[in-house]
């Protein structure tokens, strides 16, 4: 059941769902590469800054997957595709992918399963890299 959003009590205005979601993007890939950059100089700091990352990705995924499916769409919140939906879908499918990847690098980061950790990083980031990039280009607002 979707809710109406104007019954909804919003708390900024229409375009910034979109700086919402983009911030909080930036913020998890700059995570991402910077705690990358700390893996043998300083495993704990490594560790740290990538369990930000992720929940940084995280809680702006859940930003938007509930602007996209509780709130009657994102285009309510005013993003818009600027591609046909063919591209949307495929940035889509490479998102899931990626959230999955990301979710297996935390477990097994945790869980010190160091050799699978590090295989999973060659896929995870540039991925990643590739759906942040292309989400910028995708999506806008009007």
């Amino acid at each position: 059941m979707k809710l109406n959003r104007k019954k909804v009590n919003v708390l900024f205005h229409d375009n910034m769902a979109l700086l919402i979601i983009n911030t909080g993007m930036t913020f998890s890939i700059l995570c991402f590469y910077t705690g990358y950059y700390f893996r043998i100089k300083n495993n704990l700091l490594h560790k740290q800054i990538n369990i930000l990352g992720v929940i940084s990705n995280l809680g702006t995924s859940i930003f938007l997957l509930t602007h996209k499916y509780i709130l009657d769409g994102i285009e309510i919140a005013g993003i818009y595709p600027k591609v046909p939906i063919e591209i949307v879908h495929i940035h889509r499918a490479f998102a899931t992918l990626s959230l999955i990847l990301m979710l297996a690098m935390a477990i097994t980061g945790i869980i010190r399963k160091k050799e699978i950790h590090k295989k999973i990083h060659y896929f995870f980031l540039p991925i990643y890299t590739a759906v942040y990039i292309s989400g910028l280009f995708i999506f806008g607002s009007r």
